[in-house]
């Protein structure tokens, strides 16, 4: 099975989001589950481009 976990791209002039920072620390598997990391855009309409 394949788990897509998302975070957002830093916004509002930040340069980091923490959703992002948390994304990088997962694993990339849990037992036989592939784990998809994803950024995703804080622009309106764009994350389901990604997505």
């Amino acid at each position: 099975m394949k788990i897509l976990v998302t975070a957002f791209e830093p916004f509002g002039g930040q340069k980091i989001n923490p959703t992002m920072e948390v994304l990088k620390l997962l694993k990339n598997s849990i037992g036989e589950n592939q784990i998809i990391k994803q950024e995703l855009p804080t622009v309106f309409n764009e994350s389901i481009k990604v997505v």
